[in-house]
């Protein structure tokens, strides 16, 4: 009731909550199917929150794409679509570029349209993050680069 009275959208806590679900409740070599299923399911109710964290969701998942490859064109595609409507989210918060950022970098993404704008977005936020977020955009992109300088 108190997250609702803060302005929190009820579809938002919705979709949360079904992503947080989708994670733990599979069984782990199910997870990211169900965390994908939610996503398109959802995609019309999803917030930069909840785009953040299914992409954090993703991105600490066993066999995720940096350790693997994930190859699959569904994961590849909705993780490029989370990072776009993260960056394009006129409510974005900072922490929600730089959990975007770390997963992106943890997915080895290599798309430039949504990494371009999710950088754009964090130069238009960067009076507002604390040092936490700073490290884990630095880390990301700095990771991300390296990942395309060894190609």
């Amino acid at each position: 009731y108190q997250v609702l009275r803060k302005g929190v959208q009820r579809k938002s806590l919705e979709v949360q909550k079904e992503l947080l679900t989708a994670a733990e409740a599979a069984p782990a070599r199910h997870a990211v199917s169900s965390i994908l299923d939610v996503v398109g399911r959802r995609s019309g109710d999803m917030d930069a929150v909840n785009a953040a964290t299914a992409l954090h969701l993703l991105a600490t998942q066993p066999g995720r794409r940096a350790e693997t490859g994930i190859s699959e064109a569904p994961a590849v595609r909705a993780s490029r679509e989370l990072v776009a409507r993260v960056a394009a989210d006129p409510a974005v918060q900072p922490r929600d570029l730089a959990i975007s950022s770390w997963s992106a970098a943890r997915l080895a993404l290599e798309e430039a349209g949504p990494l371009e704008a999710l950088g754009a977005a964090i130069l238009d936020a960067k009076a507002v993050f604390d040092g936490q977020d700073v490290a884990n955009i630095v880390w990301a992109f700095a990771t991300l680069r390296a990942a395309n300088h060894e190609e």
